[in-house]
């Protein structure tokens, strides 16, 4: 299979298109011409000797013709370095040149993802002039897909997210999206409310979607063409980007786990220890809100042993039963939970949650004798941006 050229050869290739079809005119309208004007000339010659060709005069319309062909020749090449000369100098391909360039060298480069894009963006924005210009972008340490204009994380389980990023094809998506599942119209009214008309996938990390550009109502073939090649050479970069922070990540776990190991070979106080587990676990993620619980076996009710909301450590005197919320599923069952909405997950386990004004994600995991948390805390009743280890 022959692989697809790169930016700064695709533009080369839509510019030498662009010569083709305004000189194809010309080209075909070469050859009558040329022949009219063979027979322009014998007509004229013949009247000026007096309607009669003789040998000499003969060669004199033979010379005549070759020289009107030759005129008619050079008219059509000298139209097409009009033309090609004219093309070069257009702002359009010069721009297109030049962002496809950059945007090469930046996706192999030492750039940060953040880094990455902003050039990205810019340079599509310089080019059409679109008016929004939205990014829907991985973050590894969220776990979640960042929208930029509302600020909106997407969990990975997103019905839209899942279809986008399943799509093999680097082709930019005019909507409405033809072959987009009926179940995903209400997102895709969503985009369009948003002024976007435009998705350009960045595979797995992604999308940017685009509105109406400046000078035009839509996006022509050629202009979606070469926002393919524009942003695959990012696509590949951020995913790049995203195999190196997934490597550090094993890394720092991997770290962590031995530590915590190390800890508990050795005889320490109990409040080191849950200390130096909230240290290590914020490594790899982050902690908002993270505490340890302990069952009371004499109440059956858990309290907290370690807790910490937004880097400070509090000492809250909380108590509540094993039979509410999550927690007691967790101690009793030594399972880890995770999901997405505490409420929905306390629902369908058809137990009482412990706060019903919280719509937030959550996850436990057990430990021996105690449960290991993060998540918003169950006593702020206002928070609603789900954290990092959801």
């Amino acid at each position: 299979m022959r692989a697809k050229p790169a930016a700064s050869q695709f533009i080369r290739e839509l510019w030498q298109e662009q010569i083709r079809q305004r000189t194809r005119t010309w080209n075909i309208l070469t050859v009558p011409i040329v022949v009219l004007s063979c027979f322009v000339a014998l007509w004229l010659l013949a009247r000026l000797l007096g309607g009669t060709i003789e040998a000499n005069n003969l060669l004199n319309l033979i010379i005549g013709a070759i020289v009107l062909s030759v005129l008619g020749i050079g008219g059509s090449w000298a139209y097409r370095y009009l033309e090609i000369t004219s093309l070069h100098k257009d702002p359009m391909i010069q721009k297109a040149t030049k962002a496809a360039a950059r945007i090469e060298t930046a996706s192999t480069s030492s750039h940060t993802r953040k880094e990455l894009v902003e050039i990205l963006c810019l340079e599509i924005a310089d080019l059409f002039e679109a008016k929004p210009l939205e990014t829907v972008l991985y973050d590894s340490q969220t776990r979640s897909y960042h929208v930029s204009t509302t600020n909106q994380e997407l969990s990975t389980n997103n019905p839209l997210i899942e279809w986008l990023t399943s799509q093999t094809s680097s082709v930019p998506l005019l909507m409405p999206i033809a072959d987009l599942p009926a179940s995903l119209s209400a997102a895709q009214k969503s985009l369009t409310e948003r002024g976007l008309i435009l998705l350009v996938p960045l595979g797995k990390s992604g999308w940017i979607g685009l509105g109406t550009p400046a000078k035009t109502t839509t996006y022509t073939s050629s202009q979606q063409s070469l926002l393919e090649h524009l942003t695959r050479p990012a696509a590949e970069g951020l995913e790049r980007i995203s195999i190196a922070e997934n490597q550090q990540k094993r890394a720092h776990e991997l770290n962590s786990l031995y530590w915590i190991a190390q800890a508990v070979n050795f005889t320490m106080d109990l409040d080191d220890l849950l200390e130096l587990i909230y240290t290590q676990l914020q490594r790899v993620m982050m902690l908002p809100t993270f505490y340890i619980a302990l069952k009371d076996p004499d109440q059956d009710a858990l309290v907290y042993a370690f807790y910490v909301e937004e880097d400070e450590r509090l000492y809250p005197s909380d108590t509540w039963p094993m039979s509410e919320g999550l927690t007691g599923i967790v101690i009793r069952n030594s399972m880890t939970i995770r999901t997405e909405s505490y409420m929905e997950e306390c629902r369908s386990r058809e137990i009482e949650p412990t706060n019903e004004k919280i719509p937030y994600a959550w996850m436990g995991a057990p430990l021996t004798a105690c449960l290991l948390y993060t998540s918003p805390s169950p006593r702020d009743r206002t928070r609603s941006r789900m954290p990092s280890s959801a």
